[in-house]
């Protein structure tokens, strides 16, 4: 039994060179999905199993969910005997020993768990409006900027009038940085692929950030729900009465307004970042984060 790590990286090949170094280090397996806009070469000699099927992602657009969910069927595929599968970007870091998250992973009782953040979608909740009216950053790389303005704005008049109020599914949202155990990462599967789930992703193609959207309503509309963590209180709650997402999953991040959008990370963050209890971070950049890195290898086995 092992755990399979899931990177998506757009960049930085040298970070993602020493990600996975310390995942196989660490007694775990990566597969990843390299964007097509990248030079794959400079990521190949990786000890990782790479998706041979690539194509260009854009932030906000349904290219990332698609991207992420053909990760998924990879991992699935390339890994069965995995019990669990752990989605990060090729900009986090293990803030802690990875041998002792996968140790904890591995404990009897969270072999079926899954963490990942959620809160049901309703009117009078965070980002509800992007369900309401349509947008498409695939679009708009494939248009330009100006073509794709006009057709923004045509949508904006149109929807203003007509917003979308009929959905296929009770939508959840929550962070794309989520770990499932094999009945959870299977079962999303299935509910992709049933009649329900097809609706959804076709109702996402045009819904701004549908990264943050489509697992953890795949996940909450399938039979393994009950393994989400919080499921049993925040996932009983009428729609709505949760305004943002619980924080029940693995990563530190920080989202201060005044920082970068999240913020880059250093040595001075060390601290929140200890006091968390968290096993990942996000974001690091080799340079300006090199403070902290240096402290954080430490922790691994390179």
């Amino acid at each position: 039994m092992t755990v399979c790590f899931m990177i998506l990286a757009h960049s930085r090949p040298q970070q993602f060179l020493e990600l996975t170094r310390i995942i196989k280090n660490s007694g775990g397996e990566t597969v990843a999905f390299i964007d097509k806009k990248a030079n794959l070469q400079e990521f190949e000699t990786a000890d990782a199993h790479f998706v041979s099927r690539r194509f260009n992602v854009n932030w906000g657009g349904y290219s990332l969910t698609r991207a992420m969910q053909v990760l998924l069927r990879e991992a699935l595929q390339t890994y069965p005997d995995a019990h669990h599968y752990i989605f990060l970007s090729g900009q986090d870091y293990p803030a802690r020993p990875l041998t002792e998250y996968i140790e904890y992973l591995g404990r009897e009782e969270n072999r079926d768990r899954c963490w990942m953040n959620f809160y049901a979608m309703a009117p009078g909740t965070q980002f509800y409006t992007v369900l309401k009216y349509p947008r498409s950053y695939d679009l708009k790389a494939r248009l330009g900027n100006k073509v794709y303005a006009l057709v923004q704005k045509l949508w904006d008049v149109y929807y203003s009038r007509r917003p979308r109020m009929k959905y296929p599914v009770q939508f959840y949202r929550g962070s794309s940085s989520w770990v499932v155990s094999r009945e959870g990462a299977l079962a999303m599967v299935k509910f992709l692929d049933s009649n329900q789930g097809k609706a959804m992703q076709k109702f996402l193609r045009k819904t701004h950030v549908s990264d943050e959207i489509w697992g953890a309503t795949a996940l909450l509309n399938s039979s393994a729900k009950e393994h989400a963590t919080n499921w049993d209180t925040d996932g009983q709650l009428v729609p709505g009465t949760m305004k943002e997402e619980n924080k029940v999953y693995h990563h530190y991040i920080d989202w201060d307004p005044e920082r970068e959008n999240p913020a880059l990370l250093h040595s001075g963050d060390l601290e929140k970042i200890d006091a968390s209890g968290k096993w990942f971070i996000r974001k690091v950049d080799a340079e300006k984060s090199q403070d902290l890195l240096d402290i954080l290898r430490q922790r691994q086995i390179l």
